[in-house]
């Protein structure tokens, strides 16, 4: 069991605190290890050959990761599928714990390890270590072992566990291929300038990286920069030799810069938005774009009001141009209004409203209007004389500059007679009771008094109070006293008792027998209706044959009862009488109807053409009339004329329809005399000898014999009468909600005994202990044919809500609406049965309903029974104006120009409002240094009035200073902005997004913007002189094969390569000056870099020395003594061989030595004396098999 018991109770081993694996279809990082062997694997180049790679990342101590590799699974996998299958896989076994030494592997002197790793495995055993793919597990996510992975060739990873051979191979088989050599490109186009700085950038992947560039310029980088318009193309080549073109590649840019054609400004006038701006470009490339500092985008714009106006025109290449244009304004009239002190009252019914100061002259005109006043003289001269209390509104017109401009006065005092009003007229219920009368449209306030008077009425209530309530029929008259100049107003109303319920009315009957077109009308719609068919209509139609009762009731709750009777004609039917025809050939035939009911006279359409009642000289045949009556009712039938001697004939057996209106009817002919077979035609089209499904109505058959002999049959199926409600007598309640009322029907028509079921789930004909509302019955006759009818039972209660009101006053809200609410006019209204529902019109205001307004109010009860008065609601507005953007505090003025961007605007809940400066400069002026006070009010046409108070601050204007440093052979420039005044924050803006001060860059010219907290910007632009320091970004090594000179060194610069001298050595002798290096055998490269101006850059390194294969029975033979050690270590071997190249990796991966030993006399020392303290790797190399051994140095 050798140590495997601890494992049992886990199925993997977490590495410290969980972390997530790396996420399916993710891309697995890249890396380059060394196996066991000493042979070199690039995840990459395994992956370009189109190869699906598993790595298993496996512990030597893990008991789970000893139980899969023990299934031999992925084993299988290698042999079937890898180099020596179908080449289609990679295998890797990667001893993921960096702690474990190499020796775990082979179970040797390793207590922890589950067993000999590499016994029978024929896939790559990879050991991390410091110098082996140290950061390997961490770039993968490692976080538990065993972790098997997956790996696409296009790089896309998933951890598939572990699984069986027929998941792994499924995975491979779905796996997508890399994608082919693609490539895409962006052109920078030559911008605002005529200098030749295009550029063309190219995105290259897919294929195999390296790639080389063939541009139709010479050039051989990936990138075309500062090039001239023009046409470019590029031959792209990846290091499997594929190969794709990028076509013509067209550079753009200028014939010339934009510039300003013209540029005009329009004043306005009176501060309205009546000013215009205009420019035009010209040059650059047009399609001009424009944006103005007020958001405009067009040449022209218009609506201005006074202020400085600035446009960017920007071509279709972006180039701009810009330039601002000033717009002044011509000031509107002057309006100033007085009253003079004045006040209207009873005595001093009108007064004069002055003008005086404001702008007079001929250009100018004058309009006095008001809402709510009262204009006595003509409203277009200078002043105007007024009779009533109201706001007054001046506007003085400049005729010459097309703008206008107003002010306003309140005139107050009492004027004239009060306003008297003691509503409509009323009506007392038939049964008695009280109404209430309103004085509430009368003048309303503190100085008017009230007094109800009557001489053949009875008041209930105070009668002093604006609103009484009577109870008799009578004239009451109102006085309304103005307490202030002593007038007195009257008006009065009728309160009647109506006991009348007078009306005419006419009845239209059923035109057609079974019709249901009968009406009845009665001529006064005034009243309430109730049908004993559930209508409550003045009229009804659409009826059938039957009793129809109605309770008319008027406004005084008197009822009256009429019945109607709904008759029709009986029902129009024909017979046919003939004689027949002497032979076959003859026309001596003829044919007479004899209809019978409807109503004469009657017409004739016969299918010969003819018109009369009897038609003639006929041959053999069948024919078919439609006979019509006065009211236009019609029947059909059919005669057939035979040749003398045919006997012909059918009996018809009849069923009527079952019920009204059913199609239920059918006929069964049955045939006497007939040769052969005979065919049959229905006036339906039906052809069978029965006739079924049909409802009531005229039928005709018409049937030949094959001895040509003809009969026609006509037939009547009827139909019972339809089930109707001949009386409905009902009893409501004495109020809606009570349930003492009864409903009493008789039905008629139909056949047999009716049945009835109601909605309340009553079976008799008569129902009681009922509230107000609708009932529906179905009805059902002994032929089980039913109908249904509803019936409005209402309650008895007729007396009128009582209305009481007062007045009340309501505030406009912020949203310039003012919505009623009952409860503030209701002074105690009430129902002597029920609630009530209320409408109240209007029940809504706006601005312009400033002031009284009367309201209609309507009370309806639960029976339908209302009430209405009318009451005075003030309207008022005691919302102030609001500020949309006042600035709360400090506002800065722009540091550069010292103008503000600031447009103060505010809304008001109505519409007139006057806007004051009190203090401080025009906003569209400069402002000084340091804090200008400002100060501004906003007052409505109530009086509401609005300030916003805030400081403008303006800073020192804003400064750049910049100092920068140039490049040198091996030091990048740099470039440092410091601002100097101006306020916060300050924010940067490069061309190429640096924010603040820049480091490390490149020789070359850099533009930076500042802006600061005001809006001002400054921009300067920074050259970086010196060489351009050269880096090598990228190399591409293949390492030779042992023995050759296949190897090769491709480097990728920074920079472009014209100019600059390479020097490379190999094993420290001078080799070559190329930039690329290839057919290389085993060494160490050393490449140095230099420029035109002496700069060198470098040293990079490349070591290029072949890996043999790991053996382990090489490094069983193998022993290193003592260790740890000090001064020397001693080498001893057991095998045959005795040549050997040796090397000393420390932990950095650094080699410290390398010799070639001879091991003949079987051990060998190393002097360690030049090593410092630390652990070490000696790696040996016989040629074709590597060892490795540790050993740690402690001095």
């Amino acid at each position: 069991m050798k140590k495997r018991f601890l494992f049992l109770l886990f199925s993997i081993f977490a590495l410290g605190s969980l972390k997530a694996q790396l996420p399916n279809g993710s891309q697995a990082p890249d890396w380059i290890l060394t196996d066991l062997n000493g042979n070199t694997h690039h995840l990459q180049e395994y992956l370009d050959a189109g190869k699906t790679v598993y790595i298993d990342m496996f512990a030597t101590w893990c008991g789970p990761c000893w139980n899969y590799h023990q299934t031999h699974t992925l084993k299988n996998l290698y042999e079937q599928y890898g180099p020596d299958g179908t080449d289609q896989v990679m295998v890797f076994g990667i001893e993921s714990d960096i702690s474990t030494p190499t020796n775990c592997l082979y179970d040797q002197n390793c207590p922890s390890s589950q067993g000999d790793w590499t016994a029978g495995v024929p896939y790559p055993i990879i050991d991390i270590t410091a110098t082996n793919g140290p950061n390997m597990p961490n770039n993968y996510a490692l976080s538990y072992y065993p972790t098997i992975y997956g790996i696409c060739p296009n790089g896309q990873i998933t951890e598939v566990s572990q699984v069986g051979l027929a998941t792994l191979v499924n995975f491979m088989n779905n796996c997508p291929q890399p994608p082919p050599l693609a490539m895409n490109y962006q052109v920078t186009d030559i911008h605002c300038s005529l200098s030749a700085s295009g550029a063309i950038n190219l995105s290259v992947f897919g294929g195999k990286s390296p790639y080389t560039y063939a541009w139709s310029t010479g050039a051989t980088t990936q990138n075309l920069s500062n090039v001239p318009t023009g046409t470019y193309s590029c031959l792209i080549t990846d290091s499997k030799g594929d190969q794709i073109t990028t076509g013509n590649i067209t550079v753009d840019g200028p014939t010339s810069l934009i510039s300003i054609a013209s540029q005009e400004a329009i004043q306005s006038t009176c501060e309205q938005s009546n000013g215009s701006v205009s420019v035009s470009a010209t040059g650059g490339d047009p399609g001009y774009t424009y944006s103005w500092s007020n958001g405009a985008s067009t040449p022209s714009i218009n609506n201005l009001f006074a202020g400085t106006y600035s446009v960017n025109i920007v071509d279709a290449e972006g180039c701009s141009v810009s330039t601002s244009l000033e717009v002044y304004n011509i000031p509107s009239p002057t309006v100033l209004i007085s009253d003079n002190g004045q006040q209207l009252s009873c005595t001093n019914p009108s007064l004069v409203i002055s003008s005086a100061g404001s702008s007079t002259g001929t250009e100018y005109t004058y309009s006095w209007t008001t809402s709510n006043g009262l204009i006595i003289s003509d409203p277009l001269l200078t002043n105007i004389t007024v009779g009533a209390p109201g706001l007054y509104v001046l506007t003085i017109y400049n005729t010459s500059l097309g703008c206008f401009n107003a002010n306003f006065i309140q005139i107050n005092g009492a004027v004239g007679l009060p306003i008297a009003n003691a509503g409509s007229n009323e009506y007392l219920p038939c049964s008695g009771g009280e109404v209430s009368l309103s004085g509430s449209a009368s003048s309303t306030g503190n100085n008017y008094t009230y007094l109800w008077t009557t001489t053949d009425g009875n008041i209930l209530t105070d009668p002093t109070a604006v609103n009484i309530d009577v109870d008799q029929s009578g004239t009451y008259v109102l006085h309304v006293t103005n307490t202030t100049n002593g007038c007195v107003a009257s008006d009065e109303t009728v309160v009647e008792v109506d006991n009348n319920v007078n009306v005419t009315s006419s009845v239209s009957q059923i035109q057609c027998n079974g019709a249901a077109n009968g009406s009845i009308t009665i001529n006064e719609t005034n009243y309430n209706y109730t049908w004993s068919n559930g209508a409550t209509t003045s009229s009804i139609e659409g009826l059938s044959v039957g009793s129809y009762q109605v309770t008319i009731t008027n406004n005084a709750g008197c009822v009256s009862t009429q019945s109607f009777s709904i008759t029709q004609p009986v029902v129009l039917t024909s017979t046919f009488s003939g004689t027949e025809a002497t032979s076959a050939n003859s026309n001596d035939g003829t044919i007479t109807a004899n209809p019978s009911g409807g109503t004469g006279p009657y017409t004739y359409v016969w299918s010969s053409g003819q018109t009369t009642k009897k038609i003639t000289g006929l041959s053999p045949g069948s024919y078919s009339v439609i006979i019509t009556d006065a009211h236009g009712c019609s029947t059909q039938g059919a005669y057939a004329i035979n040749v003398q001697g045919c006997t012909l004939s059918a009996a018809p057996s009849v069923t009527n329809a079952s019920c009204y209106g059913a199609q239920t009817g059918s006929v069964t002919l049955d045939l006497s005399n007939v040769t052969g077979t005979p065919s049959i035609l229905w006036n339906t089209g039906a052809t069978s000898a029965t006739l079924e499904d049909v409802s009531a109505g005229s039928y005709s058959a018409t049937i030949q014999d094959e001895a040509g002999c003809l009969t026609v049959v006509n037939v009547i199926i009827s139909q019972p009468d339809e089930i109707a409600l001949s009386a409905i007598s009902s009893n409501g309640p004495q109020c809606p909600q009570d349930e003492t009322g009864t409903i009493e029907i008789t039905a008629e028509g139909g056949s047999g005994t009716f049945t009835y079921l109601w909605n309340n789930g009553s079976t008799e004909s008569s129902i009681d202990g009922l509230s107000a509302g609708i009932y529906t019955v179905a009805i059902t006759d002994g032929s089980g044919c039913s109908t249904s009818k509803e019936i409005n039972l209402k309650s008895q209660d007729t007396e009128k809500p009582s209305l009481k009101l007062k007045t009340t006053e309501i505030a406009i809200e912020a949203n310039g609406i003012a919505l009623l609410d009952f409860p503030k006019i209701d002074d105690g209204s009430s129902d002597n049965c029920s609630d009530f529902t209320v409408t109240m019109v209007p029940s809504e205001f706006d601005c312009s309903s400033l002031g009284v307004q009367s309201v209609e109010v309507t009370l309806i009860d639960g029976s339908g029974n209302k009430t209405i008065k009318t009451v005075d609601v003030t309207v008022i507005d005691n919302t102030a104006p609001s500020w949309n953007n006042c600035p709360s505090g400090e506002f800065l003025a722009n540091s550069c120009s010292g103008l503000v961007d600031l447009d103060l605007s505010y809304n008001d809940n109505c519409t007139e409002v006057l806007f004051e400066q009190i203090k401080g400069l025009a906003l569209d002026v400069e402002f000084p240094l340091g804090n200008t006070s400002q100060e501004y009010v906003i007052i409505d046409a109530s009086g509401n009035q609005n300030t916003c108070a805030f400081n403008v601050h303006r800073d020192l204007e804003l400064q750049l200073n910049a100092t920068h440093k140039n490049s040198s052979c091996n030091l990048l420039g740099s470039i440092e902005v410091t601002p100097d005044g101006g306020s916060n924050p300050i924010s940067y803006e490069w061309e190429n997004g640096y924010d603040g001060s820049k480091q490390d860059v490149q020789p070359g010219t850099y533009l930076i913007i500042v802006t600061d907290g005001s809006g001002c910007a400054k921009e300067t632009s920074i050259t970086i002189d010196g060489p351009y320091v050269y880096s090598v970004e990228n190399s591409e090594v293949v390492t030779p094969q042992l023995g050759s000179n296949d190897g090769s060194i491709g480097i990728e610069l920074n920079g472009p390569s014209d100019d600059l001298t390479f020097a490379w050595t190999k094993d420290g002798v001078a080799f070559a000056s190329t930039e690329d290096i290839s057919d290389l055998e085993s060494g160490i490269y050393v490449l140095n870099i230099s420029d035109a101006n002496g700069c060198t850059f470098g040293p990079y390194t490349y070591d290029l020395t072949p890996s043999s294969v790991y053996d382990a029975n090489f490094t069983s033979k193998l022993s290193v003594y003592p260790n740890p050690t000090a001064d020397v270590l001693t080498v001893k071997y057991d095998g045959k061989e005795s040549q050997m190249f040796v090397q000393i990796i420390d932990v950095l991966g650094r080699r410290v030595s390398m010799n070639n030993l001879n091991l003949v006399g079987g051990k060998v020392q190393i002097s360690t004396q030049s090593l410092s303290n630390g652990t070490y790797r000696m790696i040996f190399d016989n040629g074709s098999k590597v060892a490795v051994k540790q050993f740690v140095v402690i001095k």
